[in-house]
């Protein structure tokens, strides 16, 4: 049986036109490179694109644990202690929503006046102070939430709460 070289040459030239649709359709389209070091920074919690299922271990946590501090995970609260802490939560996610939105518009109009012709010092200072000044409030509104909950504990529960905090690299990394 004689192969035709002609034949072989186009179905290897379509194979590998059809593989470059399939791999180009789950690229994300490129952004620029402004909104990526944005999104690096201020969006950690986005999802990439993935064209394949996670592996095992690595799916999101969706449990009523998920939202708790990470110093609380694997302490056993109570459902009492478990509806002060929600409340205590909810109550300050407003206003640190706010805060996050008012930082993030900051740091858009900063990012636009850094490329733009009327660029001005005075002006960039007091953006970069805005944005500063709200997440020194965000760490605020953490911080007296943080004590709020860890009031809530017995002394048991705060042993091992401090012990989460030296764990995940010591006590200023409890509030996060």
């Amino acid at each position: 049986m004689k192969i035709n070289s002609n034949k072989c040459l186009g179905a290897v030239v379509v194979l590998a036109i059809t593989a470059g649709f399939v791999i180009s359709a789950y690229a994300a389209p490129p952004a620029p490179l402004m909104d990526m070091a944005y999104c690096a920074i201020h969006a950690p919690a986005a999802e990439p694109r993935m064209p394949f299922p996670r592996p095992p271990g690595f799916e999101p946590m969706l449990n009523e644990m998920s939202a708790m501090p990470p110093y609380l995970r694997g302490i056993d609260l109570s459902d009492d202690q478990q509806d002060k802490v929600f409340a205590i939560l909810h109550a300050q996610s407003p206003a640190i929503r706010q805060a996050a939105r008012a930082a993030r518009e900051a740091h858009r109009a900063l990012a636009q006046l850094v490329i733009s012709d009327s660029y001005a010092d005075d002006t960039a200072r007091d953006l970069a102070s805005k944005v500063a000044r709200q997440h020194t409030e965000i760490e605020y509104l953490q911080a007296v939430a943080n004590a709020r909950i860890f009031r809530l504990l017995t002394p048991e529960q705060r042993a091992q709460a401090a012990e989460h905090g030296d764990r995940n690299g010591g006590p200023e990394n409890m509030a996060r």
